[in-house]
């Protein structure tokens, strides 16, 4: 994974200064938590098979379920 303040991949968020972190927490720190929330929540529709990535074309499809 790349780092979260610059994007490099030979880099950590703990490199960077107190003060860079802290700024990049107050910028985004809300916008990764809710990005991390969203994806597993994907992952628990994947798992129930509600939702669904296809391989082809890798665009993600939503089966539809009659309860």
């Amino acid at each position: 994974m790349s780092c979260s303040i610059c994007g490099r991949g030979n880099c950590t968020s703990m490199f960077h200064s107190i003060e860079e972190q802290e700024k990049h927490e107050e910028l985004f720190g809300e916008y990764e938590d809710m990005i991390d929330e969203l994806k597993d929540r994907i992952k628990e529709l994947e798992k129930e098979n509600v939702i669904y990535w296809d391989i082809m074309t890798h665009e993600q499809r939503i089966e539809v379920t009659k309860e």
